[in-house]
Order: C-alpha cells, then structure tokens, then sequence
C-alpha cells in the first residue's frame, strides 16, 4: 500500500466517523442511554488509527483523528453508568486532547475540548467526590477561558452549550456555601444565554431540557429566599408545562429526568407555603415518574437513586400530610433503595454523607409514629 493510501483510507474513515458522531448526538438528546453509535464511531477512529500508523505523511490528519476520539470520549462521559466509568472516560478525553494539542496547538476544537473535560472533572468532583469549592475553582477558570476567546461559527453553539453548564455548576457549588445570591446570580446568566439559543434555533429538545433544568436551579434558589416562594412555584411550573408539551410529542427520557425534579421542586414549595394537601399532588407524580423509568431499567443504580432521593422528600411530604402509614412504608423503601445501591458498589460520596443518613432518620421519625 502506497503511502498516501492509508491517508486517504483514513479520511474516509473520519468522514464516516462524523456521520456515526451526528448520529450519537442525536442519540444522547434524546436521552438513550447505551449508544450502538458511539461504538461504531470507536470502530472508525480505531480502523483509522491503524491506518495512520502506516503513513509517515499522516501528521494534521494525526491531529484530527486524536481530537475526534478526544470528543467521542467527551460524549461517552454523559452515558456512563457510574462515577469511576465517567472518570475514566473524561481521563481518556484529556489524554487524546492534550496529545492533539501537541501536534495542532492551535486547534479550537481541542482547546474547547479541554474546557468540556474540566467542565466533566467539575461535575463529578461535586456529586461524586463531595468536594464543591475544588469544583467551583475549576468552574470558575474554565468560563474564564472560555469567555476569552472569540469561537468559529462551527464551534459558537458548543461554546454557548459549555457555558450554561459551566455557569449551572458555578450556581450549584455558591448554592451548596449557602450563598444563595451567588447562585442566583450564575443561575440568572445561565437562563438568558438558554433562552437567547432558543430565539437563535428554536424549541429544539436539548433547548427546552436545559431550560428545564435551570426552572429547577431557579426556583430552588427562589423558594430558600425570603418572599420569593411565589415566584419560585410559578419558575417550576412553567419548566414542567414546557417538558410535559415536549412529551405529548413523543417519550424523551431525558425530558423526564428533568421534569420528575420539577414535581418534586413543585411539591417542596407547595409545601414550604403551607399547602401540605395540594404538594401531594406533584410529589406523587415525580415518585410516580420515578417508578416508571426504574421499571424500564430495574438494574440501573442512577434510576435507583433518583427513586431514592424523589421517594425521600415524597416521605417529607407525606408526614407532612399526617399519613404517617404511607411515609413509613415510603421510607422503609427509600433505605433499601439505598442498600441496593451500595451493594452494586455505586454509592457516591455525597449520597453516604448526605442521603443514606437522612433516610434512616426518616425511617425512625415516621416508623416510630406509625408503629410501622
């Protein structure tokens, strides 16, 4: 095989690899959780990279194929089903990233693409590792970088995308020191940048998925300020009309994974304004919602924890109501959700500080009044 060949051959292969990655986009919006996309994309960079290794004139298109594997790693991050599995593919991104750098250093795509990474490393130090400050400082530096540099037309949407997330976790770790206008102030930002995309594209489903998540980072915000409960409660209800009106078009899981938040957030401030028999309403629709997505995959610890967590403030609510059978028996399951999970050796940092005790108290508190 000549020496141009195996570039040419490998080109082809980068072409079909673009295709494979528009395809797993898609696929990620939607909310799949296991991609057969993503592995043919893997199969064309590792075919391509074989190749590669043939050609000694193979150096800028080196760089592409590095840079592109960099990013399919970045979009397996997302379908992980775990804290370690996530880590590993974020470590994996950098490594190809910062190769890529090293041979194209003045790549956009690269560099947006370490700011993806630290983005992730972000991520997972606040829900994985319990470590927020660390997780702010990064957020912080990354949108920092990201805001000084003018961004290609083909890259802008990415860019707009990494900052809402930046700012989103920027809000997160400021809510978490208690600094509640901080928060406020990032989860603002982040709000007008989303609606700024949807006038520029429309009510596309990651749109409207983001805008439902920041209804929730808003209003919870909202709802632990003075005063502000009323508008917090009208925030969340509007980000769940917005999610159900995309699900009456057709099941998003993604949709739903944020939509089952805002009924519980709903059923916090309905709650918070005395209103303890109109919060069971929402309450039961978010564990309701929660049932349903761990019925269509009864082996997934993230749906088990997001049972447990929207199960353990439906207890709240419930005790609230005085029935206190039902809280009982609703916490009793919150634990062995929680027991569940640890023995599959998916229990985050956070959930052990944090979750697992709080459900135990809530066995005794409920179980004691009940004599359940």
């Amino acid at each position: 095989m000549g020496s141009q060949e195996p570039v040419r051959e490998a080109e082809r292969l980068l072409a079909q690899c673009y295709d494979d990655m528009r395809r797993v986009a898609r696929r990620i919006l939607s909310g799949d959780g296991l991609s057969a996309s993503i592995q043919d994309a893997l199969r064309s960079l590792d075919r391509a990279g074989a190749l590669l290794a043939q050609s000694r004139e193979a150096g800028p298109l080196r760089a592409d194929f590095l840079a592109e594997q960099g990013w399919v790693h970045l979009d397996r991050w997302l379908l992980q089903p775990d804290s370690a599995a996530s880590a590993r593919e974020n470590r994996q991104a950098r490594e190809q990233l910062m190769t890529a750098r090293a041979l194209a250093p003045g790549s956009e795509a690269v560099a947006l693409g370490l700011l993806v990474a630290d983005k992730n490393d972000a991520y997972d130090m606040i829900w994985a590792m319990d470590d927020a400050p660390r997780a702010g400082a990064m957020a912080r530096a990354a949108l920092a970088r990201l805001d000084r540099h003018e961004w290609a037309d083909a890259l802008a949407d990415t860019a707009a995308k990494l900052r809402i997330e930046l700012l989103s976790l920027i809000g997160e770790t400021a809510y978490q020191a208690d600094d509640l206008p901080a928060a406020l102030a990032a989860y603002q930002a982040a709000d007008r940048l989303i609606d700024a995309q949807i006038a520029r594209h429309g009510d596309l489903p990651n749109l409207l998925i983001l805008k439902g998540q920041n209804a929730f980072d808003l209003s919870g915000t909202l709802g632990d300020m003075a005063g502000r409960q009323e508008e917090a409660l009208r925030i969340a209800r509007a980000g769940a009309a917005a999610l159900r009106a995309m699900l009456a078009q057709g099941p998003d899981a993604a949709a739903e994974k944020k939509l089952l938040v805002l009924y519980g957030q709903e059923a916090l401030l309905l709650s918070g304004l005395g209103r303890a028999g109109d919060a069971l309403v929402p309450s039961r629709a978010s564990v309701a919602l929660r049932d349903h997505r761990l019925a269509g995959a009864p082996d997934d610890p993230q749906r088990m924890r997001e049972l447990a967590i929207g199960l353990g403030a439906h207890v709240d609510r419930l005790g609230e109501a005085g029935l206190a059978v039902e809280a009982c028996a609703a916490a009793r399951r919150t634990v062995a959700l929680w027991g569940r999970i640890k023995a599959l050796g998916r229990l985050g940092a956070l959930d052990a500080r944090k979750n697992v005790p709080r459900s135990a108290e809530r066995v005794r508190m409920h179980c004691e009044v009940s004599g359940g």
